[in-house]
């Protein structure tokens, strides 16, 4: 039968409002915590507390001179990358260079902006006048391809903003503007220009085609940047870039003569930080009932006794590893930073000031992050360099070659720009336009040549004397085979000055010249894009067929 059952039970509720307890984190033998902690030793430190607080104060000033190779200083803009501001050149055609399809993107950018001011119908005036003409018969394929598809369709934009330019603030006579359209005019033409102009980075109209910085005789970049606002007047030279390789703080040396006056003091920051312990995979855990990780065991390394280098290793991870502490020092992008004092306060609220390196016992030998030459301050540099950037293929290529057969230097133009704006094989190109040889002759008569020839892209450099005491490679010339004794010359850039150049640049191994389009965004949100160039080491050449009395049959 059912029945109904009533208890009551007791249960404790170990919740409270106050955490003072809990926070107190009793110990139930404090007597034993202590007795362990003094047979591992942790009652015996004498390094007194550590580190909680750092007080850094630093005088930064910006990078904003500079100076390419031994030219006059201009200001350096904090909006381009240093990258962009020393490789740049000129990327538009002038004179009777042509760019087939630098000249038809233009154009149609031009047609876009009449037609989106409302005065498409002039379109056909503007093509008219700025015809692009049919290509020479002597134009390679793809450029000769790309002229017939453009002629008659759109203007040649490179010739079309030259006599804009040249013309402001008014238009050119032709084609001739009706007065009510004028104004509008006036606005695509502003349009045009600043859209022209800030498509690539480049020097300015009229300027070099070679980069200020670029030195023939090591086909390398040379240059130097300064602050102009600094309590120590000094530059910073970079006079082994090569472009393969990122700009980093290692890549300048210390100059003790600034390139300027210098204009302003620099700014003094002060910062208070939390200091960090180093940490490493393997270093001795800091507490003893702490499971250490077994991924790397330093205990396990094996030292003779004369291998003090694994000595010292084992030493710093065992015993000073914990005595390490990282304090963060922000740097500006673009600037030169000092610090002028470190102030420590530890976990007894004791405050130490930390003397700089340089004043140790030992001389200030510790210079690891020093710039070569800086033996006072050993600043701290942040260059205004890209992290990354994205290159295009190969606009142009030579080859730097010793060929010891010939006892001569080669200069091989592998690869050119073609007039249709994309590289072309010169290998190649030679090949598919050289005459079909005649078929072997049955006679076996023989015949004395005094040299054979090399290809046309080969371009020889001999030994010449600069003085009594130096000699350079020289580039000279082969004449052509067409009957006009006419010297061959190069048809790219990277050859075509006659500078002397130094004999150890042709190494065994031989280097590779390029020069191709690099594009990055900047810590500003811009994108950049230029036309740079790079140095490579390693090459690889075909025999160029060079050679001297040879007896020939048939």
């Amino acid at each position: 039968m059912p029945s109904l059952t009533i208890w009551t039970r007791l249960e404790p509720r170990c919740r409270s409002a106050d955490l003072s307890a809990a926070l107190e984190a009793r110990t139930h033998d404090p007597l034993w915590m202590l007795t362990r902690q003094w047979q591992f030793g942790e009652t015996l430190g004498d390094d007194a507390g550590s580190p909680i607080l750092a007080t850094i104060a630093t005088l930064s000033a910006p990078l904003d001179r500079y100076a390419p190779g031994t030219g006059a200083p201009v200001a350096f803009p904090a909006s381009t990358p240093l990258e962009a501001f020393t490789e740049r050149e000129v990327v538009r055609p002038s004179g009777s260079g042509i760019d087939y399809r630098q000249s038809a993107d233009a154009g149609l950018y031009f047609l876009r902006l009449l037609s989106a001011g409302g005065i498409g119908s002039l379109a056909p005036a503007y093509v008219s006048q700025y015809a692009i003409t049919a290509p020479a018969a002597t134009i390679d394929a793809p450029a000769a391809a790309l002229a017939t598809v453009v002629a008659g369709r759109v203007p040649d934009g490179v010739r079309l903003a030259a006599d804009l330019r040249a013309a402001q603030p008014n238009l050119p006579a032709a084609p001739a503007i009706p007065i009510a359209d004028k104004t509008a005019v006036q606005t695509v033409v502003a349009a045009f220009l600043k859209w022209f102009d800030s498509v690539y980075d480049a020097p300015a109209p009229g300027g070099t085609v070679d980069p200020p910085a670029w030195v023939e005789e090591r086909m390398e970049y040379h240059f130097s940047i300064d602050a102009s606002a600094t309590d120590m007047p000094c530059a910073f030279l970079a006079d082994q870039y090569t472009g393969s390789q990122p700009i980093d703080w290692p890549s300048f040396d210390y100059v003790a003569k600034p390139l300027g006056e210098v204009t302003a003091a620099p700014a003094a920051v002060t910062r208070t930080v939390i200091p960090a312990p180093v940490t490493f995979k393997g270093m001795p855990a800091r507490r003893y009932w702490q499971v250490e990780d077994a991924n790397v065991d330093l205990g396990a390394i094996e030292a003779g006794p004369t291998d003090l280098a694994r000595l010292m290793l084992r030493e710093f991870a065992l015993i000073y590893g914990n005595d390490w502490f990282l304090v963060p020092v922000p740097l500006a992008v673009g600037s030169i930073t000092r610090i002028t004092s470190l102030i420590v306060t530890d976990t007894f609220g004791i405050t130490q000031t930390i003397p700089h390196y340089a004043s140790t016992p030992d001389g200030g030998r510790w210079r690891m992050f020093a710039l070569s030459g800086d033996a006072l301050d050993h600043r701290l540099m942040m260059a205004p360099v890209l992290a990354q950037s994205q290159t295009s293929a190969l606009q142009e290529q030579v080859l730097l070659v010793r060929d010891d057969a010939a006892s001569l230097a080669w200069g091989v133009e592998t690869i050119v720009a073609g007039a249709s704006g994309a590289p072309i094989d010169r290998a190649s190109a030679t090949a598919a336009a050289a005459a079909v040889p005649p078929p072997p002759s049955a006679s076996t008569a023989r015949r004395y040549v005094l040299g054979t020839s090399a290809p046309e892209y080969y371009f020889p450099f001999v030994a010449t004397a600069i003085n009594a005491t130096q000699q350079r490679l020289v580039r000279a010339a082969f004449l052509g085979t067409d009957g006009s004794r006419v010297p061959i010359t190069p048809l790219g850039r990277l050859l075509a000055p006659e500078v002397p150049m130094f004999e150890e640049e042709f190494i065994r191994e031989g280097v590779r010249i390029e020069r191709l389009y690099r594009s990055a965004r900047w810590t500003d949100g811009s994108t950049h894009l230029w036309l740079a160039r790079r140095k490579v080491a390693g090459a690889v050449a075909g025999a160029s067929g060079l050679a001297f009395d040879q007896i020939e049959t048939g």
